[in-house]
């Protein structure tokens, strides 16, 4: 995409004049969040489904490299962080990996803010928040061991004020914010700071169970997720949950869930609150 198209080009140019009406009064100065106005209005739209849905549509068609100094970049996000449905999220999240990818700082310090005023009461919000705090939780780690980091200190220092949790925290809470979209053990005790011999042992005594039988109950949770809140082809349901393709995850799902994602995706759409 050029650099000169703002995102209120862009929404103009692909006739989502109502989503520009909204956010371009909206905070264009200094970013704060916090002092963005309009909350009330913007949680309204955000509830719009078929609206939400064209806005996506629209994004979508475009790289994801909108930067925080565009004026509306403030007031966009924070719409999309409002709306729980599946397009506005997913959206959502292949932009925060985006930015972590391209150790696009200042997007993900915002992100933090953002998640830190709006997670609370938008629990939707919580798996981004833990993707943003893991990003700078190893950082942190590589700039204690010396290693050469993208992240400045006064950056860190920025993040771990609106994300307390990223502080000293107990072996559980390290794997937990380590284990986002990790499903080798090895990878795992490497991102933890551990050898994997001592991992291995630790892990056996917090968890009860092999670092290799918890992952397979993460991965049965995540693809349970996967299918019965988002309408997301197999073959992405598969990446997202550290498949090389498709026909891996139906080889999963009919050893361990004894049934193929299609028919697992039906029944679990109709029956949303049982437990599995």
């Amino acid at each position: 995409m050029n650099q000169t198209i703002t995102i209120a080009d862009l929404l103009i140019k692909e006739q989502q004049q109502a989503a520009f009406d909204l956010i371009n009064p909206l905070q264009k100065t200094d970013g704060n969040i916090r002092r963005t106005k309009g909350m009330a209005k913007m949680e309204t739209y955000a509830e719009n489904e078929d609206a939400m849905l064209l806005l996506v549509d629209a994004l979508r068609r475009y790289p994801f490299d909108f930067r925080k100094d565009d004026p509306n970049y403030c007031a966009l996000l924070a719409l999309l962080a409002f709306s729980s449905h599946n397009s506005s999220q997913c959206y959502l999240y292949d932009l925060i990996q985006f930015y972590i990818q391209n150790h696009c700082v200042d997007e993900l310090l915002f992100w933090s803010e953002l998640l830190h005023v709006f997670t609370i009461k938008h629990k939707h919000l919580a798996f981004k928040y833990n993707i943003v705090a893991g990003f700078f939780y190893r950082a942190r780690r590589k700039r204690r061991a010396g290693v050469q980091c993208s992240v400045s200190e006064l950056e860190l220092q920025t993040a771990e004020r609106f994300m307390p949790e990223l502080q000293p925290r107990t072996f559980y809470d390290t794997v937990m914010l380590c284990s986002e979209s990790v499903w080798d053990p090895h990878l795992l005790a490497e991102r933890c700071g551990y050898t994997y011999h001592t991992f291995r042992k630790i892990f056996s005594e917090q968890f009860g169970c092999t670092i290799s039988q918890w992952m397979q109950k993460q991965r049965i949770f995540l693809i349970r997720h996967l299918l019965t809140t988002t309408n997301l082809e197999f073959k992405e349901v598969a990446r997202r949950c550290g498949f090389s393709g498709d026909n891996y995850l139906w080889d999963f799902c009919r050893t361990h869930l004894h049934d193929t994602p299609k028919n697992l995706r039906h029944k679990w759409q109709e029956r949303k609150d049982e437990i599995p």
